[in-house]
């Protein structure tokens, strides 16, 4: 593994000296960009019963792409990640939970990995896109963006991500195939194939997009790893009010008492308010969830290592409510809510923001899980303040 990753950095950095070199490709022609950031994550973990936790992660980024021409592109991304503190001692990351590759190749190691610290490598992007003004291929490891929605997205079949994790803005991509015929500059079909590890992970779809009454509609139809699922989603307004929703349908390929079908809806609504504070209202239907308090799970919050297109939340009514201040870019703050009906449970998650300059800015984020019963009960209380510089 680490062999293969020292090729790629070493293909990657001959391509980018070959394009500096100004007898072949013009200096004002750039066909090489790179960014990315270092960001140091700090947080208190505060339990019941007065028991806390500290804990940090440093996390490294680089994205890079490769275009020697419109029709041609190559990206790579890494990331890089080291978990330490008193959690670390605790055993809160587990190693064989950070050493876990969801793709069809195995592209994450732990360079070091002991009870104090563990440092995480992974290759988060790897493909490269072929394209004319009709069709695109898109091979690798790559995002699939199939969500509508800000919180929930049903469609997202291929790599369905959390909200709670909010330090990971790029999201889970996978290793898969694309292939986009551009019907018009408003409709397109979609092709796409991702291969598991075993073979039941294999997801296959289908993905039609038009533009109708001024709202975008797309149709999806797939072979679910194991189900059959079918899919609607729209974006739109009504009035001023932006109005999106999206849901899909999975039903078994083989009927058995341990399989059933399952429903995943959502929609949504975002408004604006004189220029100044954003506000967007969600709502999530599951028809699998949890009905009562009788039965809670142990891990409340479902993040991108749980979460799925089929199972979105433990519960089976789900209510959003965010928030945010936009007015300013130097300073800004929100505050984001879930609520989970049937297991009386809210989620909070206020943030303040401040960007010190073009690169550089500090956060502050509190996660807190409460459980509503005769009286409100703190669960968990996550304090963090966070360091961000991009380049």
């Amino acid at each position: 593994m680490r062999a293969l990753i020292t090729f790629i950095f070493l293909l990657f950095f001959v391509c980018t000296y070959a394009q500096t070199d100004s007898t072949i490709i013009p200096e004002k022609k750039k066909t090489v960009t790179l960014n990315g950031y270092v960001k140091n994550l700090n947080g208190m973990l505060l339990l019941p019963n007065d028991q806390s936790a500290q804990w940090g992660l440093l996390h490294n980024r680089i994205n890079s792409k490769w275009k020697p021409n419109k029709n041609f592109i190559v990206a790579l991304d890494v990331r890089n990640r080291i978990v330490y503190g008193e959690s670390v001692k605790l055993g809160n990351y587990p190693s064989s939970m950070l050493d876990k590759d969801g793709g069809l190749v195995d592209a994450t190691f732990l360079p070091f990995d002991s009870k104090v610290a563990k440092m995480i490598s992974s290759v988060e992007r790897l493909w490269t896109k072929i394209s004319n003004d009709k069709l695109e291929l898109t091979l690798g490891r790559q995002r699939i963006n199939w969500g509508v929605n800000l919180v929930w997205n049903p469609n997202d079949i291929f790599n369905t991500y959390s909200f709670v994790d909010f330090d990971y803005e790029e999201k889970p991509g996978s290793d898969a195939a694309v292939l986009k015929y551009n019907i018009s500059t408003m409709s397109s079909i979609t092709a796409a194939a991702k291969v598991g590890k075993y073979r039941n992970d294999d997801v296959y779809a289908l993905m039609y997009k038009l533009n109708k009454w001024n709202y975008d509609f797309q149709f999806l139809t797939s072979w679910y790893e194991k189900d059959i699922a079918a899919g609607l989603g729209w974006a739109g307004s009504i009035g001023n009010v932006g109005f999106k929703g999206e849901g899909t349908y999975f039903l078994p390929r083989k009927n058995n008492s341990t399989t059933a079908d399952v429903i995943n809806t959502s929609i949504e609504f975002d408004y604006t308010f004189n220029g100044k504070v954003y506000a967007n209202a969600s709502y999530l239907f599951f028809n699998r969830g949890l009905v009562s308090t009788s039965s809670l799970p142990g891990n409340l919050l479902l993040n991108n290592a749980s979460i799925s297109a089929k199972q979105m939340s433990h519960s089976k009514h789900s209510a959003f409510l965010q928030l945010k201040s936009i007015s300013n870019p130097i300073f800004s703050g929100g505050i984001s809510a879930i609520y989970f009906f049937e297991i009386n449970t809210m989620y909070l998650f206020p943030s303040l923001t401040y960007s010190i300059n073009d690169s550089l800015e500090a956060a502050l984020f509190i996660q807190s899980v409460c459980l509503i019963q005769q009286k409100i009960k703190s669960e968990m209380n996550n304090v963090m303040i966070r360091i961000k510089c991009s380049f």
